[in-house]
């Protein structure tokens, strides 16, 4: 019979009890009953062991669930010994993986926070009153740019039939300006065919500036009896050069009788052309149309 001890280290069995273990050189050592010496027998007790098969066997599919962190259970090394030990392999993710999650966790969170923090505020706030008060001065305005920009086009268009007026009133002046000529080179039956078509040229745009629709302008109503009031004074006048081609004994003259008549006339026409383009040619800038003088129209 021969004493030995059990290594606490490596569980080797040793012999002599005052050597170190012979199998890791350690000396923690735990008690052994005397006897001889013999090899730990294999397999140790309460493990298992079955002869590997000839055909290698197939990997288990993955499994869904959850899967525990494997672990090793030592053995009991025999009658005597203390309980078995089972060491836990760790599976736990690397420090610096699970730094990184619980960052991008909380930038997430934050910007949530932030999101709803800025929606609360907005419906507290109530609609932005500037917006409102812009939205409240287009009303006022005649409506948004939709209606503004529609306006614009009828002001432009009423503009234009004005301007159309205008350049037929410049033909009628025409037919009188050629007929004072021929009154005064003496060829009163000329003139006088000149004269009457200058007056039936103002009868006719007198009659048309009436039956168009002058309403869409600033003013356009002011404007409107502005024009058919140069134009009666201008027949007026045309009436006047034709009495006075009438009238004359020979060859019209200036000095004759009737042409104070004819200045009378003028001064009239004159007069009512002044103030109709003053209230006009502001107009006709503003829509990019020719402005007009006295003499022309």
């Amino acid at each position: 019979m021969t004493s030995g001890w059990r290594c606490d280290d490596c569980l080797t069995v040793n012999g002599d009890p005052r050597k170190p273990c012979a199998a890791c050189g350690g000396s923690r050592r735990r008690a052994e009953p005397s006897g001889p010496l013999s090899a730990p027998a294999w397999p140790p007790a309460g493990a298992s062991w079955a002869p590997p098969s000839s055909a290698p066997a197939s990997p288990a599919p993955p499994s869904s669930a959850a899967q525990a962190p494997p672990s090793w259970t030592a053995p009991a090394a025999g009658p005597g010994a203390s309980a078995a030990r089972t060491y836990h392999v760790s599976s736990r993710p690397p420090s610096h993986r699970l730094r990184l999650l619980l960052t991008t966790a909380v930038v997430i969170v934050g910007i949530l926070v932030a999101v709803v923090l800025v929606v609360t505020n907005r419906e507290q706030d109530g609609p932005d009153p500037g917006a409102a008060r812009s939205v409240g001065a287009g009303s006022a305005q005649g409506g948004g740019p939709d209606r503004r920009d529609e306006s614009e086009q009828a002001d432009a268009a009423a503009a234009r039939r004005m301007d159309a007026l205008l350049t037929e009133s410049i033909a009628g002046r025409r037919y009188l300006l050629e007929a004072i000529d021929q009154a005064l080179a003496c060829d009163t039956s000329a003139a006088s065919r000149g004269m009457r078509a200058a007056s039936q040229a103002r009868t006719d745009l007198i009659a048309k500036a009436g039956d168009t629709d002058l309403a869409a302008l600033p003013g356009g109503d002011d404007l409107k009896s502005g024009l058919i009031g140069f134009l009666r004074a201008s027949y007026t006048a045309d009436q006047a050069y034709l009495r006075w081609v009438r009238s004359a004994d020979g060859c019209p003259s200036t000095g004759g009788a009737g042409f104070p008549a004819v200045e009378r006339a003028n001064a009239e026409a004159r007069s009512r052309k002044t103030g109709f383009l003053a209230d006009w040619n502001p107009v006709a800038e503003r829509f990019g149309l020719p402005t007009r003088d006295v003499k022309s129209i």
